[in-house]
């Protein structure tokens, strides 16, 4: 498989699914990937970004913790499958005497992948599928100026829906995003 390396662009917040979207970004290049997390990791995410130290450790910490002292390198957090809109990660870890990855969830992956300082790694696949490309110039929002292939059909450019209006800026320019979700190609929330 071929992976690319992705930094965490933005948690956004999509007043349709009432959860929280997790932007990552190509390292090098424009591709970006929105996959929904619920609100407490978003809330972990947000907590390791910013650096803020808790009182006591959180069940992330604990695991670092548990590899340092058992001397497991963790290497990378992967993103490596969509199925039915579901994204599935792994801690890829290396032990003096194997190598190994552990299946988890893509925001703990990445919440881990934080505390470590590790790389964020997205499947070509899933890029293919399920990313899309932004024009982002200083002075403008968001706009989609290419979409990749759908998950259920075999759109290779973008796809204006009119008719459709934004609930948070009330912009109609809603693209075809990914599977039955759209985006606002004004502020980047995700709907249906």
């Amino acid at each position: 498989m071929k992976y690319v390396e992705m930094i965490i662009d933005s948690i956004r917040l999509s007043l349709v699914y009432y959860q929280h979207v997790m932007m990552l970004k190509e390292k090098k290049g424009n591709r970006y990937l929105p996959i929904l997390i619920g609100e407490p990791e978003a809330k972990d995410l947000k907590i390791k970004l910013e650096g803020l130290e808790l009182g006591r450790p959180m069940t992330h910490d604990l695991i670092c913790t548990f590899s340092d002292i058992a001397e497991w390198k963790i290497k990378s957090a992967k993103i490596y499958k969509l199925e039915n809109d579901c994204f599935y990660g792994v801690l890829d870890i290396d032990s003096s005497k194997k190598h190994f990855e552990v299946d988890c969830r893509p925001s703990d992956a990445i919440a881990i992948a934080i505390l470590k300082k590790i790389p964020i790694l997205a499947n070509e696949e899933v890029l293919e599928k399920a990313g899309s490309i932004f024009n982002q110039e200083p002075d403008k929002p968001l706009d989609i100026i290419e979409s990749t292939p759908t998950i259920k059909t075999d759109i290779e450019n973008k796809i204006k829906i009119s008719g459709i209006k934004c609930h948070r800026c009330e912009s109609t320019r809603i693209y075809s995003a990914y599977s039955d979700r759209k985006i606002c190609g004004n502020c980047g929330l995700i709907f249906t």
